[in-house]
C-alpha cells in the first residue's frame, strides 16, 4: 500500500562507492513546522475495559446460502479470537465487538468471483464513490462503517495469488471476505478487518495477523489491540 510523505523534509544518499555507507540527512524543521506536528490530533484509543463496536455493513452474494456462511456462527467465533488464551503469554483480552449494522443480498451483475481492482470496487460503489483499494484518502464520502462484501472467490488482491480467502483496505474501510470454513471463519474476520485498523502481516506463528490464517490464529498482541481499538 502506498504511504503518505510525511511532513518531515529528509534527504537520503546512499553512496554507491566503498563500503555503500548509508547517509541520512534531516533538514531543520521550522518554527510552524513544528507547531504543526505537534498540534496533528491524534487517534483516541478506547480503554480496554470499555467495549470498542465496530460497526459493519454486510453484503452477501446472492447465491450463497447459510449452510455456506453463517453470520452469526462468524460473529461469535470473532469474540473467541479476541479473548486472551492463557496458553498464549502474548495473546491480549481485546474488548473489541463486531456489530451489523445493516445486512442483505446482492447481486447487479456480479458473478460471486473477484478477478481485479475494477471488480473489488464496483462491489462498494453504492457506498463510496471512486477511489482505489487502499487509498482511502481519494474517497471522500466514505463512511465511517466497515463494508464487508461476502462472495465466492477472490483471485485479486494486489497479487498474482489465487484462492485467496480475504482482501480489504489497508487503513480503510471495505473488505471481501469468501465463505470459509467455521472453523476459521472468526480469525479470517478478525484478520481482514484488522487490515482496516492498519494492523499489516505478522508471520508468527498463531498470529491473527499472519497471512497464512489457520484454526490456530487466534493471538493478538498489545500493540495489535490498541489499533484494533482506536477509534475512527
Amino acid at each position: 500500500m502506498e504511504r503518505r510523505p510525511s511532513s518531515v523534509f529528509a534527504l537520503v544518499l546512499v553512496l554507491l562507492a566503498g563500503a555503500g555507507a548509508v547517509l541520512y540527512l534531516q533538514w531543520p524543521q521550522s518554527t510552524t513546522a513544528r507547531a504543526h506536528l505537534l498540534t496533528e490530533p491524534q487517534p483516541t484509543i478506547v480503554p480496554n475495559n470499555v467495549t470498542l463496536t465496530i460497526p459493519l455493513d454486510i453484503k452477501v452474494y446472492e447465491t450463497i446460502r447459510r449452510v455456506d456462511f453463517d453470520l452469526d456462527e462468524t460473529l461469535a467465533r470473532v469474540a473467541k479470537v479476541m479473548k486472551k488464551e492463557a496458553a498464549i503469554a502474548s495473546d491480549v483480552l481485546c474488548n473489541v465487538k463486531f456489530v451489523p449494522e445493516t445486512v442483505s443480498k446482492f447481486s447487479d451483475g456480479f458473478d460471486g468471483q473477484v478477478n481485479s481492482p475494477e471488480e473489488f470496487n464496483s462491489l462498494f460503489v453504492d457506498s463510496q464513490q471512486g477511489g482505489e483499494r487502499g487509498r482511502i484518502g481519494t474517497i471522500p464520502t466514505a463512511p465511517k462503517v466497515r463494508q464487508v462484501r461476502v462472495v465466492w472467490g477472490i483471485s485479486w488482491c494486489d497479487t498474482g495469488t489465487t484462492n485467496i480467502a480475504g482482501c480489504s483496505d489497508q487503513d480503510g474501510y471495505r473488505v471481501v471476505v469468501t465463505p470459509v470454513s467455521v472453523l476459521r471463519a472468526g480469525q479470517l474476520w478478525a484478520h481482514e478487518v484488522g487490515h482496516t485498523k492498519a494492523l499489516t502481516h505478522r508471520e508468527d506463528s498463531g498470529a491473527v495477523m499472519q497471512s497464512m490464517i489457520t484454526t490456530q490464529s487466534n493471538e493478538l498482541n498489545a500493540g495489535e489491540c490498541s489499533k484494533f481499538r482506536r477509534r475512527d
